[in-house]
């Protein structure tokens, strides 16, 4: 009795998975990508972390040599240390700012809220590439934009990309107003679209009890906007602790066969252009891989730091 309702079981499941074919092959599509694309290289990367791997071949098993190797390298700790900056002010000044525009649209006609998020979104509609290359020359000490602006007005010139103290900030401030994922552009407009969720009737009471624009802003909707919030600090976050494209093209220079980037004295080098280095730079696979190991792991605990801290269930 066991053996035929077993036979008949199979014989179900086997109909239901014919019948949804095209489902499972629509589906196969995306985790063979994942497997081989992001899987893989994961497993591989492991295992090149605990070996003395090379550019030039493979290497003996070495342990946990090149985690101590890069915890001793200042220039890691250097990077970290930009990491976190840039993750925080980034992440930060484009979400606090997001905020402060879609209030200030809200109210507007339909039209002009159209217009100004049209305007907002247009950056995140060019490659990251492009941005970075425009903004790059816009910096540029001797005859970029900014400079000639503030000669203008009588302050200037500014060192931008090529003093230490501007560098890293100028970066920042490039894709808080630029970057396709994590700058304004992509928050406003999900910020907005929140906020067009949130039921009118609670801004009229608000009203009636005399709340003002702040009171209503501070009370009704900020704590409204938390799961959206929630969404893009975490993203931007993750993104910002990966940032490799900007700092590749905004600070790399030629330099005979050589190209050098995450300066001035290493004041742009993120952890990701630090994996890069040691990997394709020094041709040093095993420390690179350790670096890129550490930078998973810290990713991961901040984000689930930032799940637990701050994801909590709004219905309205």
């Amino acid at each position: 009795m066991t053996e035929t309702n077993t036979a008949t079981g199979d014989r179900t499941l086997g109909r239901r998975i014919w019948r949804a074919r095209w489902a499972y092959l629509f589906v196969l599509v995306p985790a063979v990508l994942f497997l081989v694309f992001e899987l893989y290289p994961f497993i591989r990367a492991t295992g090149y972390s605990v070996s003395s791997w090379t550019i030039r071949g493979p290497g003996e098993f070495v342990g946990l040599e090149n985690y101590a190797a890069i915890f001793r390298d200042r220039i890691f700790w250097k990077a970290l240390m930009n990491t976190i900056a840039y993750a925080v002010i980034v992440v930060g000044g484009s979400v606090g700012l997001s905020l402060v525009l879609s209030a200030a649209m809200y109210p507007l006609a339909t039209r002009a809220k159209s217009f100004f998020k049209m305007a907002f979104y247009l950056p995140a509609v060019a490659s990251i590439v492009v941005v970075a290359l425009v903004w790059r020359w816009m910096y540029q000490p001797a005859f970029g934009l900014f400079n000639h602006l503030a000669a203008i007005i009588g302050i200037g010139p500014f060192g931008f990309l090529t003093d230490t103290s501007q560098s890293l900030a100028s970066i920042m401030l490039m894709q808080i107003f630029s970057n396709p994922t994590i700058g304004i552009g992509a928050s406003v407009i999900l910020v907005l679209a929140a906020m067009n969720s949130i039921p009118t009737h609670l801004y009229e009471a608000a009203m009636l009890d005399g709340a003002g624009t702040v009171a209503r802003f501070r009370r009704i909707t900020v704590p409204l906007l938390r799961p959206t919030v929630v969404f893009l600090v975490i993203i931007g976050t993750v993104e910002a602790f990966r940032e490799f494209t900007a700092i590749y093209l905004m600070t790399s220079s030629s330099s005979g066969q050589a190209l050098s980037g995450g300066g001035p004295f290493y004041s742009t080098t993120t952890l990701a252009y630090y994996t890069y280095v040691q990997a394709f730079l020094a041709r040093q696979v095993g420390v690179a891989s350790a670096a890129a190991m550490v930078l998973l792991a810290i990713v991961f605990v901040v984000a689930v730091i930032q799940f637990r801290r701050f994801n909590t269930e709004i219905e309205y």
